[in-house]
């Protein structure tokens, strides 16, 4: 499968990202990052997705370090901020997520975000994230790995605050955006579950 240039997302709204790391040899058994080592974790997702959603965007090197606060992302600074309370598949998802947010801030101009309805944005760097997590060879994730993740999402990450002006998206949503990315990440973007267009390029209301 070709690269489609990830700037033509909101043009013909149909992503075939397929990362680079596909095209790698499977790493070795020393190499697979420990979930409990939440250093190694981070600066991993971070490198990895650097090669490759990061490196079709052109995103600029970002920077990350431990917070109090909750996980963010600070566009003008390249900056992600983590919480040290997350650990194992919490810390990966909340990790990916907030590159995706890199990503997006490098794929759009400064005008088209403004236009963006932050719930459309959560729930595509949700599935941002699931591709992102899912491409990694020194991550694996087997399917209970997959559902606890996506439980985790379900259950403590929804937003119930619908009327919100920066409603992230329900937990059911939020969980069906993971789901969806984790899906098309692991066929190598072969596959597109029927939350794909919805929440993955954002396409659901046209």
């Amino acid at each position: 499968m070709n690269f489609l240039n990830i700037k033509k997302i909101f043009s013909k709204k149909i992503i075939t990202l397929l990362p680079l790391s596909f095209f790698l040899a499977s790493p070795s058994y020393s190499e697979i990052v420990d979930m409990n080592d939440s250093e190694s974790l981070v600066q991993t997702i971070i490198d990895e997705a650097s090669k490759t959603m990061g490196k079709l965007v052109n995103a600029k090197k970002v920077r990350w370090y431990w917070c109090d606060t909750p996980p963010a992302y600070y566009p003008t600074k390249n900056l992600i901020c983590l919480n040290k309370k997350d650990k194992g598949l919490s810390l990966a998802f909340t990790t990916a997520h907030e590159y995706s947010h890199h990503v997006q801030h490098s794929l759009y101009s400064l005008k088209d975000r403004a236009k963006k309805n932050i719930t459309k944005v959560e729930l595509q760097a949700d599935c941002f994230a699931g591709i992102i997590l899912s491409s990694i060879p020194k991550i694996t994730f087997n399917p209970n790995d997959a559902d606890e993740m996506i439980a985790k999402v379900y259950y403590h990450y929804g937003d119930q605050e619908y009327d919100h002006e920066d409603h992230h998206g329900s937990g059911e949503n939020r969980a069906l955006a993971l789901r969806s990315g984790l899906r098309f990440g692991a066929s190598k973007g072969k596959f597109k579950d029927a939350y794909y267009k919805i929440f993955c390029t954002g396409d659901g209301d046209k």
